[in-house]
């Protein structure tokens, strides 16, 4: 009786807001990263925590195509990622990785955002690409990375990588847990990041950009706890980045 009663108050509690989700999701995040005993040839816990959120900004664009909203929101999403960027446009860096520090995402556990919009794309790529879907040679359809065609950008201190190409074919392998796709470009926002906030309260950031999804504002406050710690970021991304 008393599970069910707390079970209740979760869903009734009149007071719950996106300050309280934010604030409880910034104390998840950092006692992650207290744990000393994670492993430094893996991504990180706190990271694969965020896949959460990438996951609910997925789906509300999923919910939009399926009402009939057929364009893709990536200019929005990128714009709610970075605030707007344009005050800093000149100090923000765009970084391509040399080979050898190319690394992969796991499609599986890895944080990513794919911008999806086409009603008839989502249903056919999640039938026909994955292990569960027959091709005509009798071999699984399996999803696997197609470097013509797919193009992901990692962003630093948030931890996550937007697709650029290739959305609604990942979409699928993200729903399986299916592949990998490389790294091999990243965008270091840490001028942006230290200088402007997200107000969880009103839901716009410090510049009076709002973010088509509210969820963006809290990876980009999320992006300041990391920042603050960057031996929890992939070798690859440290290398690149000024200590």
């Amino acid at each position: 009786m008393e599970i069910k009663k707390r079970v209740k108050s979760i869903f009734t509690n009149k007071k719950s807001s996106n300050y309280d989700l934010l604030e409880g999701v910034q104390e998840h995040v950092k006692k992650i990263m207290t744990q000393d005993r994670i492993r430094n040839d893996v991504l990180h816990p706190a990271f694969i925590y965020l896949r959460a959120i990438t996951n609910m900004i997925n789906f509300q664009q999923h919910q939009k195509a399926i009402v009939g909203y057929d364009s893709p929101d990536y200019d929005d999403i990128c714009k709610g990622l970075t605030a707007g960027i344009d005050q800093y446009s000149e100090e923000i860096r765009i970084i391509n990785l040399q080979k050898e520090d190319y690394f992969k995402f796991k499609l599986r556990n890895s944080p990513i955002i794919t911008p999806i919009w086409n009603f008839n794309r989502i249903s056919t790529n999640i039938a026909c690409i994955g292990e569960n879907y027959m091709r005509m040679d009798g071999k699984p359809n399996s999803f696997m990375e197609n470097e013509s065609n797919h193009r992901i950008m990692y962003l630093y201190p948030l931890g996550i990588a937007v697709m650029m190409n290739g959305n609604h074919s990942v979409y699928s392998g993200l729903l399986k847990g299916e592949g990998e796709v490389t790294i091999t470009q990243m965008i270091d926002l840490t001028p942006l990041v230290l200088n402007c906030s997200f107000h969880h309260k009103k839901g716009v950031y410090s510049n009076g950009y709002t973010p088509v999804y509210f969820e963006l504002g809290m990876l980009f406050e999320l992006g300041k706890i990391f920042q603050q710690n960057k031996q929890i970021f992939p070798f690859h991304v440290k290398k690149y980045i000024k200590q």
